[in-house]
């Protein structure tokens, strides 16, 4: 079977000490006639109209405090869409905060 049109698409700031990503995670609807036969018949994955769209909006941001130190932070799944990656059949996680602090020594 053939997925539908899905990507990431990236802006990116980098600074001298600070870095941040603000990206999209996207995935288009496919039709349920559009559907193989064999992918049809796995109602458990797919609704009677198919695959709906669905997209994500997601930031992460690191900040270099020193030589050894990094703060990492984001936030994924901005707006808490329910979403399922193509053909999983699971349902992906909702709103995720990370908050990082990376040391080298």
């Amino acid at each position: 079977h053939t997925a539908p049109l899905f990507g990431k698409t990236t802006l990116t700031y980098i600074g001298e000490r600070f870095k941040s990503e603000f990206y999209l995670n996207y995935n288009s609807k496919k039709e349920w006639d559009d559907l193989t036969p064999g992918e049809q018949s796995k109602t458990h994955i797919y609704t009677e109209d198919g695959t709906p769209a669905w997209l994500t909006l997601n930031i992460k941001s690191s900040y270099q405090i020193n030589k050894f130190m990094q703060l990492n932070f984001g936030i994924e799944n901005i707006l808490d869409v329910h979403y399922r990656p193509y053909s999983s059949g699971i349902s992906a996680p909702g709103r995720n905060f990370i908050i990082t602090l990376r040391g080298n020594f």
